[in-house]
């Protein structure tokens, strides 16, 4: 018997049985089906094992694919209210990922699969599969070299702490619904990123046109052609004055141009150039990744940085100006192929267009700075969710 795991639901106070999966449950292997099986139209729902790492959660209702009509009595299921298991894998971390199926209708499973049939609640087995519990148990468990794989006597074997049915019930329906919090932020980062990425597309110039292809209300002048050297100064002067934040590339969050890290407590005896507040740091070191940072603090910046100081344009406007596609792509054209960098003397001496009014530029720049907020919003719910998952997993699984 096990007493329960370190965090419980209000109200469950009993120990929990500690059984074998064999004895509480069945394993049925599937059949082996190939790409020549699959049809578009019609056919029988399958899952095939590759599927299961890649197309679902923890829990589907849906299947991605159909094989031929005349297989079905050669194939074996999974039912409703089945867990499917992966046995095979190219890592111990990834094999035996599970999905509880809570379709309608059974669907054929690949041979690497195993339907496991039994009475326990579906979507609490399902993220056992996936706890720290049943982790510790399948790394002895695999066998492989190239390819990871569990066979049904070893998944027989496995322990696994069960409590009563309305306990896996709250306990699976919790996790169903900070995976569906976690899947609802995921899909709003990608949506705001799609959506910043179209407006960075459309709000600039593309090359060879002169005003963008979208404009806030009220704007009609034609932007003015300038050349980066004249909305921007370069700044080279040096420091290793001490108590300043340093820089460096593995300290900024690739493409989103915040800070990984609290530089606090971060110290460097290292040289580099000093930036101030309203300052755009640029990293010109493989420019493709677009590492830039609008710092709204004093430090000093090490290793490969422009640090550009608006002169001709407003600051918040020339931050998202370098991630403009035009920017971008001229950054790239100036790189080396070994050890690419993008080259001063060429990107500033290009020419390019902006708005020769100021409001339309901190217009602009407003507009990006409000959906940069919402990224990081909806990024940060995401990673804080993540964490109390990861937390959840340790803490609820005897």
């Amino acid at each position: 018997m096990s007493r329960g795991p370190a965090v419980r639901f209000t109200g469950f106070a009993d120990s929990w049985e500690q059984r074998k999966l064999g004895d509480v449950a069945t394993l049925t292997r599937g059949e082996r089906f190939t790409a020549e099986d699959y049809v578009e139209e019609g056919g029988i729902p399958s899952v095939h094992y590759g599927e299961v790492h890649t197309c679902y959660g923890a829990t589907a209702s849906r299947v991605f694919s159909h094989v031929r009509d005349d297989l079905q009595g050669s194939l074996r299921y999974a039912k409703p209210g089945d867990v499917i298991l992966a046995a095979t894998s190219e890592d111990v971390e990834d094999v035996c990922t599970a999905v509880a199926w809570l379709g309608k209708e059974q669907v054929a499973i690949h041979d690497d699969c195993f339907a496991i049939t039994s009475e326990l609640n579906p979507c609490f087995l399902s993220y056992f599969f996936a706890s720290e519990t049943f982790f510790r148990q399948k790394t002895s468990l695999a066998y492989g070299v190239k390819v990871m794989r569990v066979n049904a006597e070893a998944l027989a074997r496995i322990d696994v702490a069960v409590p009563s049915p309305s306990e896996q019930s709250e306990i699976g329906a919790a996790f169903v619904t900070l995976d569906s919090l976690i899947t609802l932020h995921r899909r709003k980062c990608e949506q705001l990123q799609v959506l910043k990425k179209a407006l960075l597309e459309k709000m600039f110039p593309r090359d060879g046109e002169t005003i963008p292809g979208l404009r806030f209300t009220g704007f009609t002048d034609p932007w003015d052609q300038r050349k980066l050297g004249e909305l921007a100064a370069r700044i080279t002067t040096m420091s290793n004055e001490s108590g300043l934040p340093r820089v460096e590339y593995e300290d900024i969050n690739s493409g989103q141009g915040t800070l990984n890290k609290d530089l606090a407590s971060k110290e460097s005896t290292k040289t580099g150039v000093e930036f101030l507040p309203g300052d755009v740091l640029y990293g010109k070191l493989r420019p493709y990744l677009m590492n830039w940072l609008f710092p709204q603090f004093k430090g000093i910046a090490v290793g490969d940085f422009w640090v550009l100081r608006p002169t001709g344009v407003d600051g918040s406007f020339l931050y998202r100006f370098i991630q403009s596609e035009r920017f971008q792509y001229n950054a790239n054209i100036s790189s080396g192929s070994k050890m690419p960098r993008a080259d001063w003397a060429f990107v500033s001496d290009d020419n390019y267009f902006v708005p020769s009014n100021r409001e339309e530029q901190k217009l602009i720049g407003t507009t990006f700075h409000q959906l940069d907020n919402l990224i990081t919003l909806h990024r940060r719910k995401l990673e804080l969710l993540e964490n109390v998952k990861r937390s959840l997993f340790d803490k609820m699984f005897a």
